[in-house]
């Protein structure tokens, strides 16, 4: 779980049967930053109706559990966020957020793009700030990671589609190489006209598949 984003994430799951194990999971950047806090937990898999008095016998029961923190370089998370009045401003007055981008490559990520939150979703705002979320709460968080990141890769393949993002010479941290990073991430796919209206849907449905494979939002 990022302390930044508030997304929370399993990573790992493993039958144990050897008496060693190694973990290897690859956390998303596009969702992490500030301080992560991951957790391992070793969890009884069924039922056991032949433990001794005593010992766990119900599936699900935890029988160990590690957590570490690991703060991050940087005390932002790829999406800075901010609460603001939507009234007044370009952004609708009924869109729960608004995604800050620019089109300039060669500008620094993480100072041009941020999530801008309408200070009338009081729900999400209480989700993004709360450090348990209930059930519904992180419903409310994956449907903003998994809106977010598809805005983002909208962009990166409406750039790509304009004959942009070819190369890899971009200085690190900038626009055009998250963008580019974010392109061979999701597969770099061959996608029709991006001005193209008879595609929408398919590119949304795309864009939303896209997302979680990346796993961004609510996972299956």
């Amino acid at each position: 779980m990022s302390d930044a984003s508030k997304i929370r994430r399993h990573v790992f799951k493993k039958v144990i049967i050897e008496p060693r194990n190694e973990i290897t999971a690859r956390l998303p950047g596009t969702e992490i930053g500030g301080t992560v806090h991951i957790t391992t937990a070793l969890v009884l898999l069924d039922d056991n109706e032949d433990a001794l008095p005593g010992a766990p016998r119900h599936r699900g029961s935890i029988l160990a559990r590690d957590s570490v923190a690991t703060t991050l370089e940087g005390d932002g998370s790829m999406f800075p966020m901010a609460v603001v009045d939507f009234a007044g401003k370009v952004y609708d007055n009924d869109a729960s957020w608004h995604v800050e981008t620019t089109t300039a490559l060669d500008a620094n990520f993480s100072s041009t793009f941020q999530v801008m939150i309408n200070e009338r979703d009081v729900h999400l705002i209480r989700a993004i700030e709360t450090e348990k979320p209930t059930r519904e709460q992180q419903a409310l968080l994956d449907e903003l990671s998994a809106g977010v990141m598809q805005t983002v890769i909208e962009l990166a393949y409406a750039l790509k589609s304009r004959g942009e993002l070819t190369t890899d010479d971009y200085a690190d941290g900038t626009v055009g190489d998250v963008l580019r990073g974010i392109l061979i991430q999701t597969g770099d796919m061959n996608l029709a006209d991006m001005s193209d209206p008879s595609s929408l849907s398919i590119r949304r449905s795309t864009f939303q598949g896209v997302a979680r494979r990346i796993s961004a939002g609510r996972m299956f």
